[in-house]
């Protein structure tokens, strides 16, 4: 598993995929708003999910 941290207007969301995805994959994929980098590291420990981009 995989995630993809971006920022958004109101904030940050982390993007949970299965494998590295793009386009309609990644638009259906676990999306979780987080507050930041600490707080997306916190449940990728959690959930066993590999940081991407950050």
């Amino acid at each position: 598993m995989i995630g993809y941290l971006n920022k958004t207007k109101s904030g940050f969301v982390l993007t949970i995929c299965d494998a590295p995805c793009t386009g309609e994959a990644f638009n259906n994929a676990e999306k979780v708003a987080v507050s930041g980098k600490r707080e997306a590291n916190r449940i990728c420990n959690e959930r066993g999910v590999k940081p991407h981009n950050w």
